[in-house]
This record gives structure tokens, sequence and C-alpha cells, in this order.
């Protein structure tokens, strides 16, 4: 309802916005029995008959706004995002936590070889807890620059799982930083054993009872879930346990 023709000494004039035809109207540029339309084939209308019309909108359209500014944000989340998929999330995240050990470990073992050749032992001397942290501040790093540069991560991607705002638009690179550390601290606490497993629990369950996730609903984020392809749900649960259970067989193998 943006968009209107006029009719003005004897020609069709436009398109002209809806503020600029009541600006028309208000100067006595267009007379209130002049004729004017919606869009290229709406019906010819007095101008005094579109100007109510044009003004009704415009009240609806404002209480629209209001209304959906004054509910609740659970309320938009549940009606944007639908109901919510714990397991389905808790895989692609496990995918997206697999690939990124396989990169850490790759670019740590290229570090210690190639640039900085050293027994590759020393990985294996250095205290658990201080690996975790790197894996931690890595998988975030990791997250933040797979969502600026596609949108998404590989693990979600492949689950067709949609991060976005509340407006549908796509999250940057500083809003997938900070998401990704909530997550990584609420939601496994820094994947400190057996803390870890106490907020996941807490994380399920906050999930189910309330449909939404702290950091989402901090960071006003909406998860959506698409229609499951069950060769990528195949791929995204085997690959994972393949890969595990290749690493821990050459680990017992080498004697690390």
């Amino acid at each position: 309802m943006d968009q209107w023709r006029y009719q003005h000494e004897g020609e069709i004039k436009g398109p002209v916005s809806s503020a600029e035809l009541l600006n028309l109207m208000e100067s006595g540029i267009i007379h209130p029995q002049a004729l004017v339309r919606a869009g290229g084939q709406g019906p010819w209308l007095e101008a005094a008959e579109a100007q109510a019309q044009i003004q009704q909108y415009i009240q609806d359209l404002g209480s629209h706004t209001t209304n959906t500014q004054n509910t609740p944000f659970k309320a938009r989340y549940q009606a944007h995002a639908g109901a919510p998929k714990p397991w389905v999330r808790y895989f692609a995240r496990g995918f997206d936590g697999m690939l990124w050990l396989f990169l850490m470990a790759f670019l740590a073992a290229f570090t210690i070889t190639v640039l900085i050749p050293t027994e590759i032992s020393v990985i294996t001397q250095l205290p658990n807890a201080l690996l975790s942290l790197f894996y931690v501040g890595f998988s975030i790093l990791c997250e933040a620059i797979a969502f600026a540069l596609s949108g998404s991560t590989p693990g979600k991607a492949l689950f067709n799982i949609k991060v976005r705002r509340t407006d549908g638009s796509a999250i940057n690179f500083l809003e997938a930083l900070f998401r990704a550390s909530r997550v990584h601290f609420y939601g496994t606490a820094l994947s400190i054993f057996p803390l870890s497993l106490i907020a996941m629990a807490i994380a399920f369950f906050r999930l189910k009872t309330n449909g939404m996730t702290s950091w989402d609903h901090k960071g006003h984020f909406t998860v959506e879930h698409g229609e499951l392809n069950p060769i990528r749900v195949a791929i995204g649960i085997g690959l994972p346990i393949i890969v595990i259970f290749s690493i821990l067989q050459f680990a017992a193998n080498s004697g690390l």
C-alpha cells in the first residue's frame, strides 16, 4: 500500500509513497475529488477516500508494532522457532566439536613438527585442564569465524539448523563470538569433567522446559530446525564416532 499513482491535469503521475501522497493532499496539489489508486492495477478512488484508508493503515500498523514489541521475547521466540530439538542440536554441536578438535590437532602438529621442530610428545605432557582451555578458546573462535563467513557452522548446516536474530537476519562475528562463549561457559562448563555433564543436563532441561537456552534468550537469537535428511544425519552421527574411535586406536597403538 506504499505505492500510489494519481491523476493531475489530465496526466497520471507517480508512483509516490503514502506519505508523499498525504503531503500532496495537504498542500492542495491533489484535490479531495481527484482520482488515485494503489499500485499499478488497483481501482481508482477519490483522494479523500484513499486518505482515510492510508490513515487507518498507518494506525493499524502502529498498533501491530506496539503489540509485537510488548509481547514477551519467549512467546515471540517460540512462535518463530517452533518446538526445540535438544538432541539434534547436541549432535550438530558434537560434529562441530569434532571438527574443531581435528583442526586444532592438525595445527598443533604442524606447528610442532614444521614451524618449531620438537618432540610431538610435548603436547601429551601439558595438563589436561590447559588443553581443555585451549580447545574451548579455539572452538569459540572457529564457530564465530564460520558464522561470519557462511552464516552457519558445518554441523548446523549438516543438521539443517539455522541461528538467526529475531528479525530473521544473520548474526555477525561478534554476536557469534558472544553466543559461542556463553554456550561453552554455561552449556558445557568449559569442558571440565564432571562439571560439563552437570552443565549439559541443566541446559537440556532448561531448553525442554522454556523452549530456549539462556544464551539465545540473552542474545535474542532464534534457532530454527529444518527437515532432516537421513543421509546427512547418518554422516553427522557416524563420522564423529569413526574419527574418535580411530584417534583412540591410533593413541593405543602408538603408546601415547
